[in-house]
């Protein structure tokens, strides 16, 4: 997952450099949603969106700062995208876990297999 600044109307991402660039690959990642927000307040003039980017876009989270950039408005919504954050963490270890039971389940199958095989 990647953190990121992203310009709300030209859609550009913030860098190092505190410039805006069109590429993904040039932005400055943050830690956390927590880091990029608190960075934000202090030193990017709204309008921007911090932007959890996961490898599956599907999972991909903004929050808006908005034109006035609003501290209340972005806390909740922070929060909401902590909370949207955790679920997908919690769906992967639950994918994780079952994969795991799956390929225990695969090799004790196939040592049975060999068993059987080597038998005949």
């Amino acid at each position: 997952m990647k953190v990121v600044v992203q310009h709300s109307i030209s859609n550009c991402y913030l860098t190092l450099r505190n410039e805006w660039r069109p590429d993904i690959e040039d932005a400055r990642l943050f830690d956390s949603a927590c880091d990029a927000v608190t960075f934000s307040f202090k030193y990017i003039k709204p309008p921007y969106n911090v932007v959890l980017k996961f490898d599956d876009t599907q999972y991909d989270l903004t929050v808006s700062a908005g034109e006035d950039g609003e501290i209340g408005s972005m806390e909740q919504s922070s929060r909401e995208m902590i909370q949207s954050s955790n679920r997908v963490i919690a769906e992967a270890r639950d994918v994780v876990a079952k994969s795991k039971k799956v390929m225990a389940a695969s090799k004790k199958s196939l040592a049975k297999m060999r068993r059987n095989h080597a038998r005949k």
